[in-house]
């Protein structure tokens, strides 16, 4: 585990164990996610062309949700933090969701995050889209 400041350990422990049920644990030591995570950086700065060509097979897609998903998540908790102060967020519960784009779910784990964080216990029903199956 990274231990990401701002995701509950709970939930990045849930992310593992997701990784190596869908991904098997040899994809999740550090010979094998190190240079995945180095083939992810290079794609999403120098080689931004192949960001559409899907998504570089299991190793890179276990390098996407062990490393720069929880990584990401904390990043969307400016702004739910700017809709809480102006009572933006919905009452409503079950609080809906539909996370548009949501690769390997990201920001709505951000979201869960600070909805345990802020005090806010709702139930979440989560529509996550993504052109990418397997991250999903």
């Amino acid at each position: 585990m990274l231990n990401v400041p701002g995701l509950p350990a709970d939930l990045e422990e849930a992310l593992w164990r997701a990784a190596e049920a869908r991904l098997g644990a040899g994809r999740l030591r550090a010979r094998t996610l190190a240079p995945a995570i180095a083939a992810v950086s290079r794609r999403y700065t120098t080689e931004r062309e192949g960001l559409g060509a899907g998504g570089g097979g299991a190793d890179q897609l276990a390098a996407r949700l062990l490393f720069f998903g929880p990584s990401d998540a904390p990043k969307v908790q400016v702004p739910l933090g700017e809709l809480a102060a102006a009572g933006a967020l919905p009452a409503a519960r079950p609080l809906r969701v539909l996370d548009v784009g949501a690769g390997t779910g990201a920001m709505s784990l951000g979201l869960l995050a600070y909805l345990r964080g802020a005090g806010i216990v709702a139930e979440v029903a989560l529509t996550a889209l993504d052109g990418d199956g397997a991250a999903l």
